[in-house]
């Protein structure tokens, strides 16, 4: 008898999931709106926070011999450019820190409001409603 009773929540648990999942499914796949929203971060927000950086600057010719010669302590019978190729890449990648960040705060943002979307749009059983609808809910 109470293997019936966990067999049949255990059945009541999973049907749930499945229609969180497809509803979230739903929302990301751009049944309903959602997968828009992060296609837009990487396409539109990312490169145009990029765009302001100047690059060209950062990443001529002239920099670059400079980034080298000093890396190597201006002997130049002794060049070995990693050295000034670790500061360039590494002075890059700080350049992108920010908007990357900002990319993953915005997108970590819109995936939160979906799985409240889909949370609220998934029908619960009576017997499980103070377990999914309250405040025991876990934090996503």
């Amino acid at each position: 008898m109470i293997e019936m009773l966990i067999q049949g929540k255990l059945y009541t648990i999973m049907e749930i999931c499945r229609l969180f999942d497809q509803n979230f499914r739903e929302h990301l796949d751009e049944v309903r709106t959602g997968g828009d929203k992060v296609y837009n971060v990487f396409d539109n927000q990312l490169p145009a926070a990029l765009k302001r950086f100047q690059f060209d600057r950062q990443l001529s010719m002239e920099n670059i011999r400079k980034l080298v010669t000093e890396a190597d302590g201006y002997q130049p019978h002794l060049i070995a450019p990693e050295q000034g190729y670790h500061r360039l890449i590494e002075s890059t990648l700080v350049t992108i820190r920010g908007p990357a960040e900002a990319a993953v705060d915005a997108t970590h943002s819109i995936l939160k409001d979906l799985v409240h979307k889909a949370m609220s749009e998934t029908p619960t059983s009576g017997d499980f409603q103070g377990d999914f609808q309250g405040n025991n809910r876990p934090p996503v």
